[in-house]
């Protein structure tokens, strides 16, 4: 199972990792690995490098997207694709912050809808994958 966190990064920010995003896969990293102690610093670095999502788009986009696939499902905000034919079960749940890929396969249907939007980066911190979705 894989757990991707996309994030909506700030131009210049992207800007200046795009061609070497070690730093900013470093740095969500920590951040995501923080404790009590040191929250306050790491939100303040989050906030500096990531934009806030538009929650609500999104969803609507995503669900009108995929509303007439057999294989699509929307329950409390979580979008599913249970596609038996390639194997495929994936969760999408769009936050503010973040989103949250949770899939079985290397490359989930969702990746590749998400793409089309500028400035998302995918870090999956269990396997320490990490790329832009443009990229892709």
């Amino acid at each position: 199972m894989r757990t991707f966190y996309i994030f909506n990064i700030k131009k210049h920010f992207k800007i200046l990792t795009l061609n070497n995003p070690l730093l900013l896969y470093k740095t969500l990293e920590d951040i995501s690995k923080s404790n009590k102690y040191n929250i306050d610093n790491n939100m303040i670095i989050f906030n500096q490098i990531r934009k806030d999502l538009n929650k609500e788009f999104l969803n609507n986009e995503t669900y009108n997207y995929y509303k007439n696939e057999t294989n699509y499902m929307l329950n409390n905000n979580i979008h599913s694709i249970n596609n038996y034919l390639d194997k495929e079960n994936t969760r999408l749940l769009i936050n503010k912050s973040y989103m949250v890929i949770r899939t079985n396969i290397e490359t989930p249907t969702f990746i590749n809808y998400l793409k089309k939007y500028d400035n998302l980066f995918a870090c999956d911190f269990d396997n320490k994958d990490y790329f832009w979705l443009s990229k892709i």
